[in-house]
């Protein structure tokens, strides 16, 4: 599809995070702080809109993944907060270098 040439480089940058994220982790950990990373999938929002992709092409591409996905819909940002409220919580206290992925299913 020639929309995945707007974000040919976004798997490089979520490595890159991912590094980064483990050495925080060894920075931070006699400190009592906890460095997590959320790995999200296509989500629907108004990204799209600042991508410089036509409205069709945001359709196609939303109704694209939302056919592929397990869950047979796309991410909404409402499900990603509810992740994030956990990690900023004292719940996530043991939580040390995870990676939370959020993906409707697509990498299970």
């Amino acid at each position: 599809m020639s929309y995945m040439r707007k974000f040919e480089t976004h798997p490089q940058v979520k490595q890159l995070l991912e590094s980064i994220v483990k050495v925080l982790n060894l920075e931070v950990v006699s400190k009592g702080i906890g460095v997590n990373i959320i790995s999200k999938g296509v989500i629907d929002s108004s990204i799209q809109q600042k991508s410089g992709m036509s409205d069709d092409e945001i359709h196609n591409v939303l109704a694209h993944f939302s056919s592929t996905y397990p869950i047979n819909r796309i991410a909404k940002p409402k499900n990603i907060t509810s992740i994030s409220e956990l990690l900023f919580s004292h719940n996530s206290l043991v939580l040390r270098n995870e990676k939370i992925i959020i993906d409707g299913g697509t990498t299970m």
